[in-house]
């Protein structure tokens, strides 16, 4: 990745796609890790920065993205499980049912019959704090 003091662009990239994460966070694990030194994590900050590439890197096209399945999993616990509905979580963020589903890119659908009737497992994850 460094060689005689200067990055091996083309290996970093390498890394970028073989571990699906960003040149940034592999420069900064790579100074955490101590594997380069604060004056060449610095310089290659400011090489990303000038190239233009702090919020979007090259060659980001080919680290494929990945949906998110924690969140999509926890809310259908929610509604499966705790039989929590998703208007409730919205109302309990203090948000819309259309902003959960913009915040979270999915299809949630609401079958609460009753929006006026408080759950159970929701007022005792209140009644926590």
């Amino acid at each position: 990745m460094v060689a005689h003091g200067s990055f091996r662009w083309n290996e970093v990239y390498a890394l970028k796609q073989r571990w699906g994460v960003s040149v940034r966070a592999i420069i900064y694990r790579a100074h955490f890790l101590g594997l380069i030194d604060p004056i060449q994590y610095r310089r290659a900050n400011v090489f990303l920065s000038k190239s233009g590439q702090t919020k979007g890197e090259k060659d980001d096209y080919l680290v494929p993205r990945e949906d998110p399945h924690l969140l999509q999993d926890a809310l259908s616990v929610m509604r499966d499980e705790l039989q929590i509905p998703y208007r409730s979580v919205a109302r309990q963020l203090g948000i819309s049912l259309d902003v959960l589903r913009k915040l979270t890119s999915l299809a949630l659908e609401d079958n609460s019959a009753d929006v006026n009737v408080t759950n159970l497992a929701m007022h005792r994850l209140r009644n926590l704090k």
